[in-house]
């Protein structure tokens, strides 16, 4: 069996956040802690064989799992603070941009974090641009930039609901709040 090395770098910083995370939610109580776990860095392994029979029966397991809404978290804290602070628009792109690199390292790229991923940086290219943004061409340039980079996430199953799920709450949201 070969010699696994400790990360190095970005992957040991991102290792030793994930570890004092744990380390601060564990006094907590269960299965408050192990949610908490998996919803804010998607580490499930705390999770019970109960609370996880109990989470799949009620359609809830999406909420242990890092989501578009995570990575929109990021941005808009980098964006509301730097704008705050009279930081000009690019340093906050550029500024949200290397914080959501530094997440997705943090929680594990999954092919539905990596779409989010892709689709809030198209975002804030397109705002620099002064260019609306426009929910159905914008998944669609993520998903298929994402396909030509790497075909093989077609066959991932969580690629293929995350950019379905996204379609279906840009597409029937609008009606349906009126």
């Amino acid at each position: 069996r070969p010699e696994v090395e400790p990360p190095s770098g970005l992957l040991a910083a991102t290792d030793r956040a994930r570890r004092a995370f744990v380390a601060v939610t564990e006094d907590l109580p269960e299965p408050g802690a192990a949610l908490l776990r998996g919803l804010a860095i998607g580490d499930r392994s705390g999770l019970d064989a109960g609370t996880e029979a109990a989470m799949e029966t009620s359609a809830l397991t999406h909420l242990t799992a890092v989501s578009g809404s995570n990575c929109a978290v990021v941005v808009g804290l980098v964006v509301v603070v730097g704008r705050a602070l009279g930081v000009p628009r690019v340093v906050r792109a550029v500024s949200a941009v290397v914080l959501l690199v530094g997440f997705v390292v943090l929680v594990r790229p999954d092919p539905s974090i990596l779409r989010a991923t892709v689709m809030a940086v198209v975002v804030l290219v397109v705002r620099l641009a002064g260019r609306p943004v426009r929910g159905v061409p914008l998944i669609a340039l993520a998903a298929g930039g994402m396909l030509v980079v790497d075909p093989w996430y077609a066959r991932s199953v969580a690629f293929v609901l995350s950019v379905l799920a996204t379609a279906g709450i840009v597409v029937l949201a609008p009606p349906l709040t009126v």
